[in-house]
């Protein structure tokens, strides 16, 4: 479900919220990595087909209350789980195609102000 951006949220240009499901089989570490990736090709598509700026001039942002999965996109935690590294794998490299994008840790109640959950 999309909630209205909040104010506070609004200092950064352009903010994409959403809700997925991976299904009852899914553990949270998997289906934070799968939104993740998920997320950034999303980011991908919209530069090359013209919706935003071209991938050169965004500057993106990744907030998310998962310290695994941030510092593990950041690549300043190692990402060991057999099961999570071929995930890892690919944010890295969708990642890299953003000369400017940032992983930023935030509090569980910032997600939940935002996401209502």
């Amino acid at each position: 479900m999309l909630r209205r951006v909040p104010d506070w949220l609004r200092q950064y240009p352009i903010s994409v919220i959403q809700e997925r499901d991976f299904g009852p089989q899914s553990m949270n570490n998997v289906a934070e990595w799968l939104t993740l990736e998920a997320a950034l090709q999303q980011c991908l598509t919209l530069s090359f087909c013209g919706t935003f700026l071209s991938k050169e001039r965004i500057k993106l942002y990744v907030l998310g209350d998962s310290m695994l999965v941030i510092r593990g996109a950041a690549k300043s935690w190692k990402v060991r789980a057999p099961h999570l590294r071929p995930i890892a794998e690919r944010v890295w490299a969708l990642a890299a195609q953003f000369p400017h994008i940032e992983f930023k840790w935030w509090a569980r109640e910032n997600s939940v102000r935002v996401l209502g959950h």
